[in-house]
């Protein structure tokens, strides 16, 4: 069969294909980057070594992450004279418009979900961790939590909801992932900064509830379409700053 050659690149057809495959290479590692980045940042550490990532004093920033995340569970809220014992949901959307939060503890409301200030001062600790100033890490968080919290709901929207069961046997297949991991050394160093292994799968599933929606979601995208979606999500929300339950919306209310 005879080679066609596209004559005015001057290239085989073979070698278009070759780099195709390799810009479809350069697009999943990067897609993969960004994916890790986003995990590490909310709380898990499973797909990728934590030294790629972190650097060599990834030991000890493993430890303290496991520190940071493993108050949480702990944590307790202190009431705010500005606000009575009004309950909202988390979000209007999908599985997480389960979860009940005070108004004390939401710093920011967008059109369909609440940020609250436990997740962001998470995200900043990570990047502070990382080496950012406390002004760089909480501009980066602020960012980042946004637009998490923003493509969880176009998620929903866009069909890719997730159900209790499905939760719980994805949190199954990520302890049969960790034990088999190369980076296993990784997670347990998180582990072992929590009262119990128990205890860090509980929190996981809490993380889950609305990272499986996006990764499923986001798994169908590509890159540039990915940053326009994001950046449109983020402006669809209208996020504000909440200062009191004034600025939450009636519809965020918990009734039992």
């Amino acid at each position: 069969m005879k080679q066609i050659y596209d004559f005015e690149q001057k290239t085989p057809p073979v070698l278009n294909e070759k780099m195709l495959r390799a810009k479809k290479k350069k697009i999943l590692k990067k897609r993969v980057s960004v994916i890790i980045m986003s995990v590490l940042a909310i709380g898990i550490i499973i797909y990728y070594p934590a030294k790629q990532i972190l650097g060599k004093n990834y030991i000890d920033i493993l430890s303290e992450w496991g520190k940071i995340l493993s108050s949480e569970t702990t944590k307790e809220i202190i009431n705010d004279e500005k606000y009575n014992d009004t309950k909202y949901k988390l979000s209007t959307k999908g599985i997480i418009s389960n979860n009940i939060v005070s108004g004390d503890e939401v710093i920011e409301a967008g059109s369909d979900i609440l940020i609250t200030g436990q997740e962001m001062e998470r995200v900043k600790s990570f990047y502070v961790l990382k080496g950012q100033s406390e002004k760089e890490a909480e501009k980066t968080a602020l960012k980042y939590i946004e637009e998490y919290n923003a493509m969880y709901v176009e998620a929903v929207n866009n069909g890719f909801n997730v159900t209790e069961k499905e939760v719980d046997e994805y949190i199954l297949a990520l302890k049969t992932t960790m034990k088999q991991a190369a980076n296993a050394s990784d997670v347990e160093k998180i582990i072992a900064q929590f009262e119990s292994e128990e205890e860090y799968w509980e929190f996981e599933k809490m993380v889950y509830q609305k990272q499986l929606p996006v990764q499923k979601y986001v798994a169908t995208l590509e890159d540039v379409e990915l940053e326009k979606i994001q950046e449109a999500a983020v402006k669809k929300q209208k996020f504000k700053k909440v200062n009191s339950e004034k600025d939450i919306d009636e519809k965020f209310e918990f009734r039992s």
